[in-house]
C-alpha cells in the first residue's frame, strides 16, 4: 500500500508523499475561513415528528467568505509534498482520482466548497483505491449528478458533515449517478467499517429522452461493503432511490428519504432503526413505493425496522415486493397516508406493531 494524501484546513495544504500516485482536476481559489451550521430547509412535511427530524438532518456546510485573490492552477494539478491549496473548486466533474492502477493509503477531504462540480472523489475501476477514506464538512452546490464513488477493496470509510445539491441531471445512458455510493460488482468490491452520517444528497437525477430507465440514487451500497452505518442523513427527490441498500450488514437509523421514486431499495436481509418516509412516487422510471423490496424467484428473506414513519399526499404503497417472498416486521408506525394506501404488495408476510395501519 502507497503512501497517502491528507488535504488539512490549519495548513491549508495537501500532503503526497508520492506525488505522482494521485491527480487532483481542478480550478482552485484563494479562499478564506470556513462555518458549518444547522439550518432548516425551506419544505414543510405534513407532521410534527417528520418536521423536527428533519430540522435535525438536513445540515449545510456554509461557504467559505468571498475570494480575495483568484489563482488558477490548470486543469490537472499534481501536488507535492508543500503544496499550498485553496479549499474553492469550481466548474469540475471530477475533482481527484487515483492516478492510474494505484493504490493509496490515507486520504482526508475536509472543510471544502465545491461549487458547479460533480464527482469529488472518483473510482474509476476496482484498482483505483483508497484504503482508509475520510470525508468531512463539504458543501456542494449547482452539482452534476455525482458526489462519492468508491470501490473496495478498502479498510475503513468515514463521512460526515456534508451537504450536495445536484441540479444539473444526469443526460448520458451509459452512465449511473450516484451521490454517496460503495460501488461495484467485482470479487474485489468489499470493505469494512464505513460510518456515514449528518450527509444531506438532493437530486440525483437522470434524464432521458428515450424510455431508458432514469438511474439515480442518494446512497448506494453494493454487496461486498460490510458494516455499513449511515445515519441522520437524508436522501431527496432523486430519480430513483433514496436509499438502495444490497449489504446484508449494512444499517439505517434516523434517515429521512424524501421525493424519491422509491424512497428506499432494500435487497437482503437486513435490520435497521427509525426510517422516514415522505411522499415518494414523484418522476421517474419504475412503480413508486415508500419502500421497495427485491429479491429471487424461490428465497425468502426477512427485514426488520423499528420504526417506520411514512408521510403522503399520494397512495403509494408502503411495501412493494419485487421477486422472491419477505417476512417484514415493523416495530412501531407511524402512518400519515390518504385512505386506501395498499400496506403491502406482493409476497409476504406484515408482522407489525402500534400505528401500523392506514385509517
Amino acid at each position: 500500500m502507497l503512501p497517502g494524501l491528507r488535504w488539512t484546513v490549519a495548513k491549508r495544504q495537501i500532503h503526497v508523499l508520492r506525488e505522482h500516485e494521485w491527480e487532483l482536476s481542478m480550478k482552485l481559489h484563494e479562499r478564506i475561513g470556513f462555518a458549518c451550521l444547522m439550518v432548516m430547509s425551506g419544505q414543510t412535511p405534513a407532521h410534527a415528528e417528520t418536521d423536527a427530524a428533519l430540522a435535525l438532518l438536513r445540515t449545510i456546510a456554509a461557504p467559505a467568505p468571498a475570494a480575495k485573490s483568484v489563482r488558477r492552477l490548470g486543469s490537472t494539478v499534481r501536488f507535492g509534498k508543500d503544496g499550498s491549496i485553496s479549499k474553492s473548486v469550481s466548474n469540475l466533474g471530477v475533482v481527484s482520482k487515483v492516478k492510474g492502477d494505484r493504490s493509496v493509503g490515507s486520504v482526508s477531504f475536509e472543510d471544502i466548497t465545491l461549487d458547479g462540480s460533480t464527482f469529488l472523489y472518483r473510482a474509476y475501476k476496482w484498482s483505483d483505491l483508497i484504503d482508509r477514506l475520510t470525508v468531512r464538512r463539504v458543501r456542494a452546490t449547482n452539482n452534476g449528478a455525482g458526489f462519492l464513488l468508491l470501490r473496495g477493496p478498502f479498510s475503513s470509510v468515514l463521512i460526515e458533515d456534508v451537504y450536495v445539491d445536484a441540479e444539473r441531471p444526469n443526460t448520458e445512458t451509459g452512465k449511473v449517478p450516484e451521490g454517496i455510493a460503495l460501488s461495484g460488482k467485482t470479487p474485489t468490491d468489499t470493505g469494512n467499517n464505513t460510518i456515514i452520517r449528518r450527509a444531506y444528497i438532493k437530486g440525483i437525477r437522470s434524464k432521458f429522452e428515450t424510455n431508458k430507465f432514469e438511474n439515480g440514487d442518494a446512497f448506494a451500497v453494493e454487496r461486498g461493503y460490510r458494516n455499513v452505518v449511515i445515519e441522520d442523513s437524508y436522501g431527496g427527490w432523486n430519480s430513483d432511490a433514496g436509499f438502495d441498500i444490497k449489504s446484508s450488514t449494512a444499517h439505517l437509523d434516523r434517515v429521512i428519504s424524501e421525493g424519491n421514486r422509491r424512497n428506499f431499495k432494500f435487497w437482503a436481509n437486513q435490520s435497521h432503526g427509525t426510517l422516514t418516509s415522505i411522499d415518494p412516487g414523484q418522476p421517474g422510471s419504475g412503480a413508486s413505493a415508500h419502500i421497495q423490496l427485491l429479491g429471487s424467484p424461490g428465497l425468502v428473506q426477512t427485514m426488520h425496522i423499528d420504526r417506520l414513519v411514512a408521510v403522503s399526499r399520494n397512495k403509494s404503497p408502503v411495501f412493494v415486493v419485487e421477486g422472491g417472498t419477505w417476512i417484514i416486521e415493523v416495530a412501531s408506525c407511524d402512518f400519515k397516508v390518504p385512505s386506501g394506501t395498499p400496506i403491502l404488495l406482493g409476497a409476504g408476510e406484515l408482522k407489525v406493531g402500534p400505528g401500523c395501519s392506514v385509517r
